[in-house]
């Protein structure tokens, strides 16, 4: 029997996938670009809050060790809207990033504006109030280090397919509901 002789040869070198760098880490905040959380809340006539609240609460449970019920934080928004924006405040005080308003500023404005509107002020005066305070929290968040950190594409700054499906639908539901009853209608 003849001995079989192992030869060493040069194994090639495999490098790990790398990861999408467009793909932001999990953050315990949702993140939106400024301009486009403006634009969404102004062109869906302040609904786009309901999302905004929901994703925070959302985050803040999956990746900031929170234990909250997301949807009742969002439904009760005005009853924990404080908590969030101390908790944004918190976050922005131990990195060191600079904070425009407190929690309970933020929460007396974002009160103002729901006491505006439902006392019938105008919505260009009451709406402004009242959304505000997630413009100015949304700016403390996108301030902090390791948003910053990130890859401008994975700051949520752009419009995307569903954007624009949730503007179209919005748009089309407000020009229903202007539409003039048809006479004779029950009132």
């Amino acid at each position: 029997m003849s001995e079989i002789e192992t030869v060493s040869l040069p194994m090639p070198e495999f490098a790990a996938p790398r990861a999408d760098l467009d793909v932001a880490p999990p953050l315990p905040y949702f993140l939106v670009g400024i301009g486009k959380l403006i634009a969404m809340l102004v062109l869906t006539f302040g609904m786009y809050q309901v999302y905004w609240f929901y994703q925070q609460w959302s985050r803040l449970q999956r990746h900031g060790g929170e234990d909250v019920w997301p949807i009742v934080r969002t439904a009760f928004a005005g009853l924990f809207a404080y908590m969030l924006f101390d908790r944004v405040n918190a976050d922005a005080d131990h990195a060191g990033t600079p904070t425009l308003l407190g929690p309970a500023p933020l929460t007396l404005l974002y009160f103002s504006g729901i006491l505006a509107l439902r006392l019938d002020a105008p919505i260009w005066i009451g709406g402004p109030i009242m959304l505000s305070p997630l413009v100015l929290a949304q700016r403390v968040i996108n301030g902090l280090p390791v948003v910053q950190a990130l890859p401008r594409t994975a700051r949520n700054t752009r419009f995307t397919v569903w954007n624009w499906v949730l503007l179209v639908v919005v748009m089309l539901l407000t020009l229903l509901a202007l539409l003039p009853t048809p006479e004779g209608a029950a009132s």
